[in-house]
């Protein structure tokens, strides 16, 4: 059903027939084949709805400092998205993707300027059309070392005009931005009871939108010891060892408004956690022996 009307808030901005549409079709299409013994090709497609939350579409006013405030915006609309993505899985662990969306009303964070004050809120911001290809894989490298890894290289179109309410000019952009991300792990077995973990990401700097964004990673190192014959387990790790994780975004606007965000907190932190597994293994094993001994008769009476 459709509503025809007119909303208007407390600082007079006015909509007129508001998206009243609550009936919309999301379909959902999934196609898997083997075309090998070690090959897997899947294939699905998507359609989706991204809603704002509550505090996005909050009016209310929330002061920061004497020249900066935040506010929602109640003009903001959801965004759809069509999903498409092709896969091809090897022996069950290592799998290539790509995948491509197309979102429309597309929505962020935008810097607006009032005289000497500036308010950030969100904006319907267009169109963005997502190309992604990535790899994951598991590594096996000796019989004590085994690694894990993936790799993501995003290609991302933006495209519209900045428009936070009916009553404020847009911004027209059109931009054309590439992205990549990475993780790794590696797994180390050092004895019967001793092992280590080292793992680390990295994103590199891109842009979304009229935002330009740093490079962000880390590096994470943690070392476990199986006790208490193997029921528990201590660890100790250190999170972001180089202290690298530092968020940078800067922007543009018009009028004047422009603004840069450095960003730190306690990434690097020492953890150590313990835990233990309860429960009787002697039941387990005493279930297996029966089951064995019963595979055996059947096995026997067959050859009789």
């Amino acid at each position: 059903s459709t509503v025809q009307g007119r909303s208007v808030d407390l600082l007079n901005r006015t909509i007129n027939r508001p998206d009243t549409t609550y009936l919309n079709l999301f379909p959902t299409a999934f196609v898997q084949y083997q075309v090998s013994k070690n090959g897997q090709v899947s294939a699905n497609y998507g359609r989706r709805i991204g809603r704002p939350s509550y505090q996005d579409m909050n009016p209310f006013v929330y002061q920061i400092d004497p020249y900066t405030s935040q506010r929602g915006n109640p003009f903001l609309r959801p965004s759809y998205s069509h999903n498409t993505e092709l896969s091809y899985t090897y022996k069950w662990a290592m799998t290539v993707k790509v995948a491509y969306s197309t979102i429309t009303d597309f929505s962020t964070d935008v810097i607006r300027q009032e005289g000497l004050n500036g308010y950030q809120t969100v904006a319907n911001m267009g169109r963005a059309d997502v190309l992604n290809l990535s790899l994951n894989t598991p590594i096996p490298i000796k019989k004590w070392w085994n690694a894990y890894l993936y790799a993501g290289a995003t290609w991302n179109w933006f495209r519209g005009s900045i428009t936070p309410g009916v009553d404020l000019p847009g911004e027209n952009f059109d931009e054309r931005v590439f992205a990549f991300n990475g993780y790794m792990q590696h797994s180390f077995t050092l004895s019967k009871v001793w092992g280590a973990q080292v793992s680390g990401f990295w994103n590199a700097p891109t842009q979304q939108t009229i935002y330009q964004i740093g490079g962000l990673g880390a590096l994470n190192v943690n070392v476990q010891k199986k006790v208490m014959q193997d029921r528990g387990r201590l660890s100790f790790g250190i999170d972001d060892v180089l202290n690298t994780m530092r968020w940078k975004q800067s922007g543009e606007f018009a009028g004047g408004a422009n603004f840069d965000i450095y960003r730190k907190w306690e990434s690097r932190r020492a953890t150590v956690r313990f835990s233990y597994r309860f429960g009787n293994n002697d039941v387990k094993s005493a279930r297996q022996r029966k089951d064995n001994a019963g595979a055996d008769r059947i096995k026997t009476s067959g050859n009789l």
